[in-house]
């Protein structure tokens, strides 16, 4: 037995030595399109995410994402990072996009797309942004697995932050803490998606309270 014992340790040394030398790829890379609320017939950025990287490295995807085109319209005057290629912005309703990098891409903020959202008749509204994956590749250009997760853009009134329909004084008081700087910008507040609240979206926030 003690024979047995010398004889099978080495060995259990050894394969958990070739084992750590090989990564654990114990999740698939996952893109994910955020949903976000919007303030109608202003400017929404919609982020695309990555996340999974940290066990199935990441270095390219190439992917399709379509979009309701009487709800949004994609601002291609927005320049997206350079490490993105192919991008095809002229067929209203479909970005097709693809990105390559010599070395992987970690978790986080994949890319933002920024839209000019419809002044819809009534709220909130929401509309689907699709996503459709042809391939995820690592370092060495190999496929790897992945999964695709879906987002949206709910419109609602100027400061409807709780998507009830309507804007209350709670509301309009928040609003005025966000221009103040005493809390962040909210997509529901920051008509133009420009990270700031200024005292004309305030204003808006404020009529839209007042019913005007």
């Amino acid at each position: 037995m003690h024979q047995f014992k010398s004889l099978i340790l080495p060995f259990v040394v050894s394969l958990a030595f070739v084992m750590a030398s090989y990564p654990l790829y114990s999740s698939a890379a996952t893109i994910t399109v955020g949903s976000v609320l919007a303030i109608k017939g202003g400017v929404i950025t919609v982020p695309v995410s990555l996340s999974g990287s940290s066990g199935t490295p990441v270095a390219g995807a190439k992917f399709t994402i379509t979009y309701n085109t009487q709800f949004l319209t994609y601002k291609n005057n927005i320049a997206l990072p350079e490490i993105f290629i192919g991008i095809n912005a002229n067929v209203p309703g479909k970005l097709v996009l693809g990105n390559i990098t010599t070395s992987f891409i970690p978790d986080g903020m994949f890319l933002n797309l920024v839209f000019d959202v419809a002044a819809v008749a009534t709220t909130p509204q929401s509309s689907a942004v699709l996503l459709s994956i042809e391939e995820v590749v690592n370092p060495d250009g190999v496929a790897i697995p992945f999964q695709a997760v879906n987002g949206s853009v709910t419109a609602v009134k100027a400061g409807d932050c709780d998507q009830n329909g309507t804007t209350s004084i709670a509301e309009v008081q928040s609003s005025i803490n966000a221009f103040l700087g005493l809390k962040p910008a909210t997509s529901c507040i920051d008509y133009d998606a420009n990270g700031t609240v200024a005292i004309g979206e305030v204003q808006k926030v404020i009529n839209t309270f007042l019913g005007l």
